[in-house]
């Protein structure tokens, strides 16, 4: 049951608890964002954020949009460390902790798709090189249209007129033919 997910092994309430800890930790010391990241991700372990109550998730969603540009931005810097030195599963997580936190940067999600591509896990690069297209368009057509030479990709319409991005043609014979 719900209650469950909610009750830890010494009989608490450990989400509420991580939860309140989390606040506290931020309203005490809001410079130490990986502290309160840490009880959100140990929140976000124990129960699915979308069948909790309407106050948890608003408290949940406020503290992360109070932490997550910051907490982004290290493990987006972790993660292209780890993808430059070619630990693509270490890549893969600290970018996905970066999505995590901000979904709407185009460097994150782009390189995600790579770092999932380069661990040979082709089906999530294919649905991160998907939604950098579907989320960006615009900025997409313009940096074609402005710089092509400088992106590291060319866009292509395939079989099915499915865009993805060439370094990642293997993709869709495993993936999508």
């Amino acid at each position: 049951s719900e209650l469950e997910n909610y009750v830890g092994t010494d009989g608490t309430i450990q989400t509420m608890d991580n939860m309140l800890a989390a606040v506290n930790g931020y309203l005490q010391n809001p410079e130490d964002v990986e502290q309160v990241a840490e009880y959100l991700e140990s929140i976000r372990g124990e129960v699915n954020i979308e069948e909790t109550s309407e106050s948890f998730r608003a408290v949940y969603q406020s503290l992360l949009a109070a932490v997550g540009p910051s907490v982004a931005q290290t493990y987006y810097d972790d993660g292209m460390a780890a993808y430059r030195q070619e630990v693509y599963a270490d890549a893969v997580q600290n970018l996905e902790k970066a999505y995590i936190y901000n979904s709407e940067n185009i460097d994150v999600i782009y390189n995600l798709a790579n770092a999932c591509y380069r661990n040979e896990d082709y089906e999530n690069a294919a649905v991160y090189y998907q939604m950098v297209i579907d989320k960006f368009p615009a900025t997409v057509c313009h940096l074609f249209s402005v710089c092509p030479r400088y992106i590291p990709f060319t866009l292509c319409i395939l079989p099915g007129s499915i865009p993805f991005f060439p370094d990642i043609l293997s993709l869709l014979h495993t993936v999508y033919l």
